[in-house]
Formats: C-alpha cells, sequence, structure tokens
C-alpha cells in the first residue's frame, strides 16, 4: 500500500521525519507486530496489517503482545473471500455445490489461504458449524500455494479471493464476506445472505499505532489517512488489484477485531488448537 502511505505523506501526516512501516510476513507477521507494539507510541511508527494476524496469534500464547497493545487507526480495505471452485469445475452454482456435500460428508477437500488455523480456516469452520456441512481443510502455506492445489486438482477447491478479473481459473459459488472484488465478472455471484447462509465473515486491513497514542495525534493520523483513500493514485491500485476499499473508523475497526477474537479463541479450543 505504498500509494496510500505516499498519499497521506502528501497530506497532513505529522512532520516528514516520520517513519512509515508497513509490516511484512515474517512469522505470520508477528515478528513485526512485536516491533510495534514495544514502539513509542508517539505516532511516528506505525504498522498496516490484516487485523487476521492479532485476532488469531496471541491465543497460541507464543505472542508478546495482545490486541489491548494496539490502536487502530482506521480500516482502509476488507478483502473479499469466496467459496472457490476450478472454473472447469462440475459444480456450476452453490445450490448444486451444497447438493453435493449434504449427500457426501467430509468428500469435499478444500484449502484456505493459509495453514491450520489462519482466518480463512477458522471462517470456514465457523460456516460448517452454522450450516451443517462437513468439509475436509487440507492446509497448505500461503494462498499461491492453495491456489496451484486447486488448478492441479490436488484439492476440489478453496475459501479464499477469488481471480477471475485477473483472468484466473479460480469461480466463485458464493461470497461469505459482505464484499467482492472489483470487476464486473462477479456480478452474478451471490452473497451468502442473500441464499440465506447465516455466516458474513470479514477480513479487514489497516493502520495500526502502538497502545498509548494520544487521542490528537491518532485523528491527526485518521484524517490523513482517510483523506489519502481519495487520491486517484490510491483508487488506482485498489482497482487494480480487484481489492474493494472498506474504510472503518478506529472505533468501529476495533470492535470488530475484539469480536472476531472472541469467536477465534472459542473456534481454536474447540477444534484442539489450543487448550
Amino acid at each position: 500500500m505504498h500509494a496510500l502511505l505516499r498519499a497521506c505523506w502528501a497530506s497532513t501526516c505529522p512532520t516528514s521525519s516520520a517513519w512509515w512501516w508497513s509490516i511484512n510476513p515474517g512469522g505470520a507477521a508477528t515478528i513485526g507486530l512485536s516491533l510495534l507494539a514495544a514502539a513509542k507510541p508517539d505516532g511516528y511508527t506505525l504498522g498496516f496489517t490484516p487485523s487476521g494476524t492479532m485476532e488469531i496469534m496471541q491465543h497460541y500464547g507464543r505472542t508478546s503482545w495482545s490486541v489491548d497493545d494496539f490502536e487502530p487507526i482506521l480500516a482502509v480495505l476488507d478483502v473479499p473471500a469466496s467459496i472457490n471452485v476450478f472454473n472447469d469445475s462440475e459444480f456450476t452454482d452453490y445450490a448444486q455445490w451444497k447438493a453435493y456435500v449434504d449427500a457426501n460428508p467430509n468428500k469435499f477437500t478444500f484449502t484456505s489461504s493459509g495453514g491450520t488455523g489462519n482466518a480463512t480456516h477458522l471462517a470456514m469452520e465457523r460456516f460448517m458449524e452454522e450450516t451443517g456441512v462437513e468439509l475436509r481443510h487440507v492446509p497448505f502455506e500461503g494462498a499461491a500455494a492453495g491456489k496451484s492445489a486447486v488448478l492441479g486438482g490436488q484439492v476440489m477447491g478453496s475459501f479464499a479471493m477469488p481471480d477471475l478479473h485477473q483472468g484466473g481459473d479460480i469461480r466463485p459459488l458464493v461470497f461469505l464476506t459482505d464484499v467482492k472484488p472489483v470487476g464486473e465478472v462477479y456480478d452474478d455471484i451471490p452473497f451468502g445472505s442473500e441464499l440465506g447462509i447465516p455466516v458474513t465473515v470479514s477480513f479487514p486491513m489497516g493502520v495500526f499505532a502502538p497502545q498509548g497514542i494520544s487521542a490528537e495525534r491518532a485523528a491527526i493520523l485518521h484524517d490523513a489517512f482517510k483523506a489519502a483513500m481519495d487520491d486517484p493514485a490510491v483508487i488506482n491500485v485498489f482497482e487494480s488489484s480487484g481489492l474493494p476499499q472498506v474504510y472503518k473508523d478506529g472505533a468501529t475497526f476495533a470492535e470488530g477485531i475484539r469480536a472476531r477474537s472472541a469467536d477465534n479463541q472459542r473456534l481454536m479450543k474447540q477444534l484442539g488448537l489450543i487448550q
């Protein structure tokens, strides 16, 4: 999201000496979050990351931080996710797929955007819990490996962001998020809420500061990033990637993080991933 950072810099971010830092995937982003949690809360050290890392990794008891060590400034996007199949699959829509999985418990194999216990895996466990279907999760390391597994026929489907807008062959049957990727190709793909599916999940990404930042500095950062979201260069980045801009203020963002964190902890205990 370098375009977003550049636009914010050109707007009203604190000073030209600010240090912008985008969290990398090292240790499932826990390394970057550890540095952020330990940083001085002066508004000059920030993180940009999916909130799912905070909502899950703390429950394994291997981090030095919890969600309470961060101050969400704002969310800028929500990653769309759908139940997908290979484009040449026999399943043409959700109803056909649902009939198959109901009649064939644990036969449909799927991968998610990461390994066991990641945000998309837990979302599908929640889907199974609420709908009563039984699917078999096959973990791979990362979205790229999962996509290759679908294309290579190692698994029957996935729960992840599809790729038809990029000319790919991963076809969605239904979106369990309340957003879709940018692109007319998804106009006829339903949301789960439209089909009566009692599960809606969210995978927001946004800007965080260390806990303890002053309300004044948090407000300055919020307003600058919010203004940057309207910059044409930033809008172009979102549109070209297929990621929909979804704004949430800091309080709304924080409320969602706490709710998802609590439910993830419940599911992780239920699955035997934690005690």
